[in-house]
């Protein structure tokens, strides 16, 4: 008898590792981390459809544009037919309404820059997003059925996709 075992990925997890995944994150001295792996390389160390479920809270906008479509193509690869893809990112449209509104604030400013690397050297954001680029990114990396499925924090959008 085969059991199919759910493979779960909690990419960037960072100090956030989840029960039941597989959590990796470029930073080796993150918490519990089970692989670490540069997403700078554009690659994502799995073969091909690993996993049935992935989560990128905040990857992507660490990372150049470039990079950001390689890893977003990288997981279509990974994700099983019928994989979903859930993504979070900063709500790069509302925080440019925000800056405009209340001027140089620094809760503002670390939603588009990163915290200036207080909590380790790269935390930077390279790229932003609002809700219709990154669902013009996923589609164009090969996902369907692409979600907006909310706020985290009002700066901060959750979002689905589905591997055909």
């Amino acid at each position: 008898m085969v059991i199919n075992k759910i493979i779960k990925l909690n990419l960037g997890s960072g100090g956030r590792p989840l029960e039941g995944y597989i959590n990796v994150d470029s930073n080796p001295k993150a918490l519990k981390v089970d692989i670490v792996h540069d997403f700078r390389a554009g690659t994502l160390p799995f073969h091909d459809e690993h996993a049935e479920r992935m989560r990128m809270l905040h990857v992507i906008n660490h990372l150049s544009l470039v990079n950001a479509r390689k890893i977003l193509r990288e997981s279509v690869r990974v994700l099983r037919s019928d994989g979903r893809l859930t993504i979070m990112v900063t709500d790069f449209a509302f925080v440019l309404e925000r800056l405009l509104q209340d001027g140089l604030h620094d809760a503002w400013m670390s939603c588009v820059f990163g915290t200036a690397g207080n909590t380790y050297d790269d935390d930077f954001h390279h790229w932003g997003y609002s809700f219709e680029t990154l669902k013009e990114e996923l589609e164009q990396a090969g996902f369907i059925h692409i979600q907006h499925k909310g706020y985290f924090n009002r700066w901060e959008f959750i979002t689905t996709a589905i591997r055909p």
